[in-house]
This record gives C-alpha cells, structure tokens and sequence, in this order.
C-alpha cells in the first residue's frame, strides 16, 4: 500500500492514559506503523505515531468521499444516495440512547458530527442539538441538509471553555482519533451538566483477540485511527473525570471482508446504487444479530454511556 507517512512525521509517545513509558508491541499494521500496549494500564495505541501536523491534513473532503479502504470512509459517506443509511445508523443510535433518557427540551452536542443525521434525528425527538466537526467541508454539507440546525467547525475543548454546559454530549467513532484522549474526556466531561450523559462508541480491541489482528478490522483499516480501547481502558480512563459507565453495547463482527465485496460495493457507491443495493439485500435477507446494538461489550464497535458525577 501507499504510505501516508514518511518517516520524519512519526514522533514517540507516551500513553496518554497513566503516562507510563514502556510497552510491548501487539501488531504491525499495513501501514508499518506498530500498535502497543501499555505495561501498566493496558491502552492500546500507536507508537511511534504520525506527528498532528501529518494527522491533520487526513481530514479533509477526501476522508468522507474517496471510497478509501484505508483512510477514511471505504464510501462516498457525503453523497446523497449514501444519506438513508447514515440517517438508519443515526436512528438506531437514538434508539439506544432514548432506552435510557428521553430527549425532550435537552441539550444535544454531538462531536464529529460529520453530515448531521444524528443532530437531525435528535431534534425529532425534541432535542436542540448543536453539531460541530473538525471539518469545515462537512460541516457545509450538514448546514445545506439541515439548514434550521446549528452545525460549526469546532472542538469539545474550544466550546468547553466557552462555559456552556449540555444534557447530553455524544461523540460516534471520534475518541480513537484524537491526539490526546485524556484531555478530550475532560473537555467532554466539562461540557456536561451534572447528571448529564457523554455517549461514546468506538472500535473494541479485545476483538482483535477474539478473531485474530490479522482478521481484524481495527488494526487493518481506517489507518488514521491512533487509539485502541477495550471497555476496562476507557472506563479506566473515564472515571478519571467523574464520569460512570452505567450502560454498554455493542455491534458488528469486525472481520475484514474479502477485497472484491469491498470494491464492488465502493462501485455501487459510485454509481450511487449504493442504498438500492442494500435495499435489495435487505428484502431478501434478514439482518444477522451482530447488526444489532446488543447489551455487553463483546461485539466490534463499543456504545458507552456514562454518567457526569
């Protein structure tokens, strides 16, 4: 493969989780770049890793609409024939959330919230959502479908120090991207009313265990990915800033598909056949129990939904 990084752009890190230096390494990734654990608190992450100048210049319209395996969406996630999925993705997210709290007269943050489905379906059920994304492109895209929303080019730690404070602050598939996830969940945490609810989803490493590095997902995709989290390291870290996990699910077998189902379906993207395609397959097909959102954290992608003390 084409490596995003020269070796001038990777530096040597810490784990941002206890500060302890030493580490035993996991894997090697398509990239070269070697995922580790820490000797001391068990986070998985990227070390050496590129530097955040290197990591920055990933997320631009690119990431959301280059149909690349590696980085970024292996779809065009921005186009219009993609959207009734990611609004069905958004939905089934709400579901889960909405089992637990209603939304009614709350105040929404989501983070990373790309085109702005869940910020929609949020307000459907009677939330003000604010969306805000690292991308100014996306942002644009999420303002034109959702026009009476409020969407920004903005981070959890720039509106934190605003002093507003929300009833919920969701962030789907963001924390395995952040330099320092530490200070991110403080941040999160600090944007939250007491009582609030910080809701997090993202790659669950212990699965890499379960069916093998090399079949994994987490370690052989989505290569701008620089953390690694099983539900023991984030709620280790979590409990740092008052928050307490009081719910956990999961979805998704995370096996690496075969190539040509991959390239096929980035044709249908193309094509924008791409939600067709999932229609008819659905009309014939009943969905597997792992496409489900299922209580436990034995599955891929972890949902944590903690609570501020």
């Amino acid at each position: 493969m084409t490596q995003p990084w020269t070796s001038d752009e990777l530096e040597i890190v810490t784990c941002d989780c206890c500060g302890h230096r030493k580490s035993s390494a996991v894997y090697r990734r398509p990239d070269g770049l070697d995922v580790v654990r820490c000797l001391n608190c068990g986070l998985h992450f990227l070390n050496p890793r590129p530097v955040a100048a290197a990591i920055g210049r990933l997320y631009d319209s690119a990431y959301y609409t280059s149909g690349n395996r590696s980085i970024g969406y292996a779809y065009d996630y921005a186009s219009e024939s993609f959207r009734p999925i990611a609004a069905e993705v958004a939905s089934n997210r709400l579901q889960v959330l909405t089992g637990l709290m209603p939304l009614e007269g709350k105040r929404v943050l989501e983070i990373g919230c790309a085109t702005g489905e869940f910020c929609a379906a949020a307000r459907k059920a009677g939330a003000t959502p604010l969306g805000i994304d690292l991308s100014g492109e996306i942002v644009d895209v999420a303002t034109r479908r959702y026009p009476s929303i409020a969407f920004r080019k903005d981070t959890a730690e720039s509106i934190a120090g605003t002093g507003q404070r929300f009833d919920v602050v969701t962030a789907y598939e963001v924390i395995e991207h952040v330099p320092a996830p530490a200070s991110w969940l403080r941040a999160s945490s600090a944007l939250l009313e007491p009582g609030g609810r910080l809701v997090i989803s993202t790659p669950n490493v212990t699965r890499a265990e379960a069916v093998g590095p090399d079949n994994w997902t987490g370690f052989n995709t989505s290569l701008e990915h620089l953390y690694f989290f099983s539900l023991d390291s984030l709620m280790s870290m979590m409990a740092r800033f008052g928050l307490a996990v009081e719910a956990v699910y999961s979805q998704g077998t995370g096996l690496l598909t075969p190539e040509p189902v991959s390239a096929l379906r980035a044709v249908f993207a193309r094509l924008g056949l791409l939600e067709a395609a999932r229609r008819a397959k659905h009309a014939f097909l009943a969905p597997p129990p792992y496409s489900r959102w299922n209580p436990g954290d034995q599955l891929h992608t972890l949902m944590v939904i903690a609570r501020k003390s």
